[in-house]
């Protein structure tokens, strides 16, 4: 899974909707039972877990070892890290895909001038070599948008989840 930076407005989703994604009628999935204890890479070493979701840099070390089994990736590429491992929707769940991402968000009326700056100076940050080289080693990549985009990008991703969390139950703790 690759990691989005967007400019334009601080928002994360975890990987971890996946699991609650499959579970909400996404596609068959007989059981979905949140993290509890041990973080799951290490479950999973254990044979304590039947399966998980996490993020790629987070698992990488033990996937490439084979002490974890990666069936999929919950993103709409294939990793450059694990080229060989399908998408989720390559493998039948076309509606599992939750990308983590990134982005810089404003109070309500913030001056245009001052957005546009903001704005300006975070694009000019995403375009830096040296910052995607970084972003690199994390299998992460940058996407700038402009502000109506990320909008539209939110909306969109609230649209995709909403029911999901109402399903499902997921809350914060």
């Amino acid at each position: 899974m690759k990691t989005k930076f967007v400019a334009a407005l601080l928002v994360a989703l975890s990987a971890s909707a996946a699991a609650p994604a499959f579970a909400s009628g996404y596609g068959p999935a007989p059981f979905y039972r949140p993290s509890v204890g041990a973080p799951a890479s290490q479950r999973g070493q254990s044979a304590q877990t039947v399966a998980a979701s996490a993020d790629v840099p987070f698992l990488l070390p033990q996937i490439k070892a084979g002490a974890i089994k990666a069936l999929a990736l919950t993103s709409a590429k294939r990793s450059a890290a694990l080229p060989g491992l399908p998408t989720t929707a390559e493998v039948g769940y076309a509606r599992v895909n939750s990308d983590n991402w990134y982005g810089l968000v404003a109070p309500a009326g913030l001056p245009p001038d001052v957005r546009d700056r903001l704005h300006g100076a975070a694009i000019a940050a995403l375009k830096n070599s040296e910052l995607n080289k970084q972003f690199a080693t994390l299998n992460a990549v940058a996407d700038p948008m402009t502000p109506q985009q990320f909008a539209a990008f939110i909306l969109a991703e609230q649209a995709k989840w909403g029911p999901v969390v109402v399903k499902t139950g997921v809350r914060l703790d």
